[in-house]
């Protein structure tokens, strides 16, 4: 494969990932929240910014095994990514791209400057956290002006992880990978 094509790259892992059963993914997903619980320093993490998932990206189900935290999920502005607090699945509605965000009837939108972690999705990962994103950047430009102080945590599926990516100035890292057999 031409690492240079990050079209090409996405379209391999899309394929890949579209042949992976419903029950892989659930059991992976299930793997990969006990893994965020288990990192060093969760404990102390008051906020966490998540994410709701793509039908082809793994599900953290943030409402349901964060009771305790301040849960922070983006919201589609435009180019851009904001972040809007939400207590309950009733905060969400139906977004940009058919994602579950939260309703702007219902919740404020908020910095992610704030928050003590940062889970981020992409379409592929190096295990050094270089990240291949869907393309439209919205989580490079979160991440470029996102304080160093926040944890970040790329969050995938094992086919998901590659020896290397094509990496450009405005790429952003994430700070560790984690990723789940299917």
């Amino acid at each position: 494969m031409n690492l240079g094509d990050k079209t090409q790259i996405r379209r391999h892992v899309k394929n890949q990932l579209a042949a992976l059963d419903a029950k892989s993914r659930a059991s992976a997903s299930f793997t990969l929240r006990q893994a965020v619980s288990q990192l060093p320093g969760w404990d102390q993490a008051h906020t966490v910014a998540a994410f709701m998932p793509l039908p082809d990206e793994p599900d953290l189900s943030p409402l349901s095994w964060l009771p305790d935290r301040r849960v922070l999920l983006p919201v589609v502005q435009g180019h851009e990514l904001s972040f809007g607090e939400v207590r309950d699945e009733e905060d969400l509605v139906r977004g940009a791209f058919g994602i579950l965000e939260p309703a702007p009837h219902r919740t404020a939108v908020t910095t992610i400057a704030d928050a003590n972690i940062i889970l981020v999705p992409g379409i592929a990962f190096t295990r050094e956290g270089f990240r291949l994103g869907r393309g439209l950047g919205f989580y490079d430009r979160a991440l470029a002006v996102l304080p160093r102080s926040v944890l970040r945590i790329g969050v995938c599926f094992a086919p998901q992880i590659m020896d290397e990516l094509p990496v450009e100035a405005h790429d952003q890292k994430v700070d560790l990978v984690l990723s789940a057999p299917v």
